[in-house]
This record gives C-alpha cells, structure tokens and sequence, in this order.
C-alpha cells in the first residue's frame, strides 16, 4: 500500500523558525528567574494553621532537584508535619488547578491513599514568589529506595496493592480525553468536597476567563475537563503548547494526534510531523483487527479512563515493613486517557519494555529477571488483574502495542527523534506480521528512500552553511562536485521539483524507471544527489534523524562579504523548499522505488 505525506508547507508566507525548529532549547531551568521566599511561604503555614512562627518549624527540603517541575519543603507542626509543594511556572494556573482537582476528585470517588490539600494558590502573583500547595504528608518511603530489599511476600503486597489502585482508576470513567479541573463556577465556602484557595492570592479576573473558557466540558457535578498534561506536553525544553493547544479531545485518534503533533495547532516542525503523522495511520491500521473490542477498537474511541500520568517508584510510597502503598504523590499529569494507556505497570512491573520494541530498544525477553521468584512474582500479579478486573487485564497485556506507537508519537526530537528508527525496527522485526494481518499500511522501501534523501540533503544544506566563509558565492559547496547548469537552477530558483530538472527532450526509460525529463547530460545530473545511495540494500537499517536544522541566524552571508556574488542568489529558504519538495515527490514514485536498488543503473541515466 503506498501512502503520501499530509505534512505541508505554506511558502506563500515567510517561516517561523520558532515553530520549524521544534526541538529548540526553548528554557534550560523551568526556574530560571523566578526567585522563590520559603519565609513568606513560612508565613503562610502559621497563618493557616493558626500558629505562632515559634510553633512551625523551618522549611526542610524534600525535594529540590534542578530543573524539575516542583520543590518539596516540609513544615514541622506541634502536632503534625505538612509538606509545601511549589510549583515552577510551566503550565500557568491549569497544572496546578488541575492537579488539586485531581486530588479532590480521588479522594471522594476512591479509597486510594492520596493527600489532602489543605490549600493552595494558582497564583505566582504571591508572596512566596511561585505557585503552591499545601499538603498532609504521607508516611512511608520512597519503594524505589527499598524495592531491592523486599522479600517475595513484601513484593506480592505491593503486587495485590498495585492491583487495587490500577483497578480503582480504571472505573473512573469519563466520555472526554483531557486535565480534571473544578467547575470554574464553583464557590469554595459552599463546595466542601474542594481544596479553598489561598485567599491572600484570589483568581485574577483573566485567569477565571481562561479556566471558564478551556474548561467547560462537564463530566460530573463541580467538575470539568480541561487542558491535558502529558509529560511530553509539558516539556520546557520545546515549543510549549499552550493551554488553548491542549484543550480536551473525544476520541482516540485525537488524543494521538494532540501528542504526535505536540499540540493542536501544531508545534512540532513540518519535518517532523511527516514522521509522526504515521503513529496515528499505524493505530488506525490496529485497530481495524479489533473491530469488536470494547478497549482497542473504533467502538472504544470514546472510552476514557483515569490515570496518573507519571507513575514511577519515586512517587508510590510504602510501609518499609509490609510492602503495602501507603501513598501515592504527584498528580500534575493525571488525565482522562484512552483505556490502554492508563495501565502499563511502573518500575520492576513496567512490562512493555520487556515484550515489545520501546523506541529503538528491542525487547528485553525477562532477562533482567534472575531472581528464582520472579517469574512466579509476574504469574501472581497477572492473575491478581485478572481476577479483579479482567478489562484491566486485557488493556495491560492487549495494550503494549498501542502505547508502543504512543511513545513514538511523545518521544523527544532532541537531540534526535527516534520515532523513524522505530517505524523501521517495527516493520523489519515482523511485529506487523503481514502473513496475517495482510500489506503493511504504507509503502515502507518508498518512505525510507524518502526519509534518506531528505537527510542527506540537509546534511549538504550543513556543510554548505559550515563552509560559507571560504565561498564565492552563497550556495558555497554542497558537498559534492556541483555543476554549472546546478548552481544556474539554484541561483534562478528553478528547483520547483528536484526529482525531475527541466528539459526539452524526454529520456526513455530503462530498467522500469518511468522518471520523464532526465537527460544524459552532465547539466541534468542533479538526479545523482537523488538517487546517489540506491544502492543501499532494502532491508539495511538507515538510522538518521531529519530533526536538525541550521539556525537561520547563522546562514546569511555579510554583505560586505568581498567575494559576494552580485548574481541572484536563492535563499535558504528556496533550498529548504527544495529538500521537503524532493520528499513528497519520492512518495509519489512508489512505482520505481518498490525497484531493488541494483536497478538502478545511474551510469546509463
């Protein structure tokens, strides 16, 4: 099955290069100027519980890592001790409005042990300097600071624990895909079942605009859904989406889509998005061989279940002593999400890894699992899903593939997307296995040519900019033996279709290359760039990334350059132009493509 590119450029405007280049060090610290008071945050804890500074102990870090989304400080009280979680300022408001509403939402629907926000402020406009709560610490450890120790009955508590939690989100239901967030209407003297806000800091006028505007899809009495908090959405090192990117979406195709494309509209470059733009044709293929199932089929793209979002054995608390989950933390991420991507296991029951291809890593097959009980430990567990929710179970093991792709979809291009390399292992490694699940959903030996050539073209569009100094002329060198009719077509911007260079005399084909318009001649041998690495053998692995692109600061050449060419030149963006032209042209020559690459005879072209 051949497939095309839906990714496009509009030339007709000029480019912003802030959304060309997604991967752009946007902010390397989350806190960079924000200048955070722990003594007015002190301040604050006596003034709510009452007390005298005397009575409340010093702020004690829990948790200060650079360039993480919070700081934890605890408070020592006379009779209890409470912990203050601030917030960095990514996601204004929503993050922090959103997991307070969390919190609540799980504590009146559950019995999971989470902590009570005592209150809060969505405000950075505070004393304190940034965003925070105030929350009932929980008691326990860390479980990746005691996993290794546990004995085999410590873990099968932790195994029957996990079991519950998974099984109580998982009957949270919702018919929307986004954040949980209070009724923007709401009043908080008369909701009890909601965490007050700081009344030092009060919502400003704007901020209630925004939370009345992206939340306003209910789902129960005082609750909404709102903007949605994946970690890749999240991330300060890309173009951030804004709140308004991430508003709530109601079927499954649209939740792939928000992470492939980092937002809606789009903030991932162009290039970019012909790559991810496969992760929801490869879904949508899936899923056409579960047309009856309630969790993986067409009929399941409206069935949303509650999840954490960021699970790992650095936010599950448990009792040292008996295994058992005594608390589970941060909440910033928890979302509505498609049923088969709310339960993929955390830490030593994260299994995915172990079964199927996680980006460029293939399976691990178990071999990490030396311990005699471990084999016997996975046993119980899956039995444990079963037995308490056969759904859960089926989305745990049925699901692996699905998150598989989501994974691509969210992966990071810096410093280098892997989402190709994995369409690639995926399709060589047989996991499509087209004996049953018949052709493949695009044209795969097409698609690779395709990602190649855009690669090594960019590659040259690099080298050219490094040798620009020691050029006469703005093209420099591309990186190979340049003509004079190719620089003429360059200079004249004559490139409308690198694949087939302007001519008055039509070649015949040979050898079933059906390319009309290439000539013999040396003036027409632009094809070469093209086609110069057809003789890489179809099934070779062809790692390479197309995320990079040279910064346009760097490309212009001084007018006062003494070598300028006073001839007209075509501009960067004239050779970009060129190279994403090039890519959709060669997804449209399926036809010579599919050719084994000992077909093509470049000394007869």
């Amino acid at each position: 099955m051949s497939g095309s590119s839906s990714a496009s450029l509009d030339w007709t405007e000029s480019v912003d290069w802030s959304t060309m280049v997604d991967w752009i060090d946007v902010r390397k610290d989350p806190w960079a100027g924000v200048n955070v008071d722990l003594n007015a945050l002190h301040a604050i804890v006596c003034q709510f519980f009452r007390l005298s500074a005397a009575q409340c102990g010093p702020a004690v870090t829990l948790s200060e890592q650079p360039k993480s989304y919070a700081r934890v400080y605890s408070f020592q009280l006379p009779t209890q001790s409470v912990v203050a979680r601030l917030v960095a300022p990514v996601k204004p408001l929503f993050k922090t409005e959103s997991e307070v509403a969390a919190m609540d939402y799980l504590r009146c629907h559950t019995g999971l042990p989470v902590p009570i926000v005592y209150v809060y402020c969505s405000q950075s406009s505070n004393p304190v300097g940034a965003e925070w709560l105030l929350m009932e610490h929980m008691p326990g450890v860390e479980l990746g600071e005691v996993w290794d120790q546990f004995n085999y009955p410590q873990k099968q508590t932790l195994a029957r624990n996990l079991v519950d939690f998974y099984d109580e989100l998982f009957r949270l239901k919702a018919d929307g895909c986004g954040g949980l967030y209070h009724s923007p209407n709401s009043v908080d003297d008369f909701d009890l079942s909601r965490t007050p806000r700081w009344l030092g800091a009060p919502l400003s006028a704007e901020s209630l605009r925004l939370l009345r505007s992206l939340c306003g899809h209910s789902i129960s009495s005082g609750h909404r859904l709102g903007p949605i908090h994946d970690l890749s959405l999240i991330n300060f090192h890309l173009v951030m989406p804004t709140s308004s990117q991430t508003r709530p979406v109601f079927s499954t195709d649209e939740y792939v889509k928000l992470i492939s494309n980092n937002g809606n509209p789009p903030t991932r470059n162009d290039w970019d998005l012909m790559v991810r733009e496969k992760c929801l044709v490869l879904i949508q293929s899936i899923q056409k061989f579960y047309r009856h199932s309630p969790f993986f089929g067409s009929s399941a793209a409206s069935d949303f279940r509650f999840s954490h979002g960021d699970l790992h054995d650095g936010n599950v608390l448990v009792d040292p002593q008996s295994g058992a989950i005594t608390g589970i933390i941060d909440w910033d991420t928890a979302a509505f999400r498609p049923s088969w991507a709310t339960v993929a296991g955390f830490g030593w029951f994260q299994e995915d890894a172990e079964r199927f291809i996680i980006g460029t890593n293939s399976p691990n097959n178990f071999e990490n699992d030396v311990q005699p009980e471990d084999p016997k430990l996975r046993a119980f567990f899956h039995t444990e899903l079963y037995r308490t929710n056969p759904d859960l179970f089926s989305c745990f093991l049925g699901g692996v593939e699905f998150r598989a792709i989501l994974a691509v979809a969210a992966d990071d291009p810096l410093p280098a997307s892997k989402s190709d390399i994995f369409f690639i292992k995926y399709h060589e490694l047989g996991y499509w296995q087209e004996s049953r699940r018949g052709e493949f959903p695009w044209d795969m030996y097409a698609w690779r040519l395709m990602l190649l050539n855009c690669h090594q073209l960019t590659a040259i569009f690099q080298e050219r900019n490094r040798d620009k100094v020691a050029a006469s002329n703005r093209l420099v060198s591309l990186g190979h033996e340049t003509s004079s009719a190719e620089l003429a077509m360059f200079r004249h911007k004559r490139l409308r279709s690198p694949l087939i260079p302007p001519t008055t005399s039509p070649m015949r084909p040979s050898h079933g290359c059906a390319i009309q318009g290439c000539s013999k001649s040396k003036d027409r041998f632009f094809i070469t760039v093209i086609f110069a690495f057809a003789s890489l053998s179809p099934v070779q692995p062809l790692f390479f990334t197309m995320s990079h692109i040279p910064d346009p600061s760097e490309m212009a050449v001084p007018e006062s350059h003494p070598q300028a060419d006073p001839q007209p030149q075509a501009s960067d963006i004239d050779v970009l132009r060129s190279i994403v032209e090039m890519g959709r042209a060669l997804l449209d020559l399926n036809t010579i493509l599919r050719l084994h690459a000992t077909e093509y005879h470049l000394s007869q072209l």
